[in-house]
């Protein structure tokens, strides 16, 4: 009797360490896992790269293709209609943003150094196309997101013979962009950038300079954003105003296309206002 009380005692002392041992175990392989995590992190880029939510489209569209005066007249615009009829899928396939584009994109520090994003840069910039002056197009209006955290602002002049990146006030370039922008692991910021053309119609994707761990990183900007929040395009269009167009259209109130005449459209600058009442009317 004796004995099995012994025996009964030693399994007792035994389980707890067993169990013990295997917490243990499991704490070291989850620790073994968060550092294998964190040196992925610190062996990749920079940044992380997110859609952002300050940045709401260009204001008009251009093409070389001429709807005429009543082509468009009336049809609907479809907010998810696709490629084939009016909608932004096929804005965007089809159509060149006027005078400015540009994105709004969240990043957030992934390295345990301070990251530095610095500036823009340009890669495979095409400006050799024609000037499109077949269709000029006002899309519907989007709404604002209501306040947002204030933005990091900054842009470019892609069609400039020596493109410098540019403080931003609304859709104006200013001053060159001397600034730089430090962001501690885990911190994060929005950015909105925009890119204009004066004088040619380009083509063309762009980076965002940054510096960490002294190495420079150019980290290539979406110019959509796909399901999932996943890039879906790098490359942007960018064209300047032709004067005058074929054919204008502006997207009223009630998502319906109407064909303009030019004497409602009214130039300041860069960027045309439409100054008539979004009627449908057959001049």
């Amino acid at each position: 009797m004796v004995a099995l009380v012994a025996s009964a005692a030693a399994v007792a002392v035994v389980a707890p360490a067993i169990n013990s041992d295997k917490r243990d175990q499991r704490q070291e392989d989850r620790e073994l896992e968060d550092k294998a995590e964190e040196d992925a992190l610190e062996a990749g880029l920079p940044l992380k790269l997110a859609p952002g939510t300050s940045y709401y489209g260009p204001s008009w569209y251009v093409s070389n293709a001429s709807y005429g005066t009543d082509q468009l007249n009336g049809n609907p615009f479809k907010e998810d209609g696709g490629e084939a009829v009016p909608s932004w899928a096929w804005l965007e396939k089809n159509w060149t943003p006027l005078s400015a584009t540009g994105l709004s994109v969240s990043v957030e520090s992934q390295h345990k150094t301070t990251v530095l994003v610095q500036a823009l840069k340009l890669r495979d910039v095409d400006c050799s196309a024609p000037v499109p002056d077949g269709t000029l197009l006002r899309p519907p209006g989007i709404g604002d997101g209501g306040e947002v955290t204030p933005t990091v602002d900054m842009g470019m002049r892609v069609d400039s013979s020596r493109p410098v990146t540019r403080v931003v006030k609304g859709l104006t370039l200013g001053a060159p962009y001397t600034s730089q922008v430090a962001l501690d692991k885990g911190d994060a910021r929005e950015f909105r950038i925009i890119f204009t053309a004066q004088e040619k119609a380009c083509s063309f994707q762009a980076d965002l300079l940054v510096y960490s761990k002294g190495k420079q990183y150019r980290l290539r900007l979406p110019s959509s954003w796909g399901k999932g929040g996943k890039p879906a395009s790098y490359t942007f269009t960018v064209a300047p105003p032709h004067k005058p167009y074929k054919s204008h259209y502006v997207v009223n109130a009630a998502n319906m296309l109407v064909a303009v005449p030019d004497t409602h459209i009214k130039w300041n600058g860069q960027g045309p206002t439409y100054t008539g009442n979004g009627e449908l009317s057959y001049w």
